[in-house]
């Protein structure tokens, strides 16, 4: 089995991967720690290191896409 990419829709990166995980596939989403500041506060979110992509290990001739 190979990994591809997969190009998902802005900022839905967790959402393509979630609905991959329940179809059966092996899929990866790398994120980062990221610090974000609106009025004053400082909060940690999760954020996609690369943004719009993630990856899935498939067998096209086996598995269906």
């Amino acid at each position: 089995m190979n990994w591809y990419v997969v190009y998902a829709q802005a900022q839905k990166e967790l959402v393509a991967y979630q609905n991959l995980v329940k179809q059966g596939f092996a899929a990866y989403l790398p994120r980062y720690r990221k610090n974000c500041r609106h009025a004053r506060r400082v909060y940690a979110v999760m954020a996609p290191l690369f943004p719009r992509y993630l990856f899935v290990r498939m067998d096209p001739t086996s598995q269906r896409w």
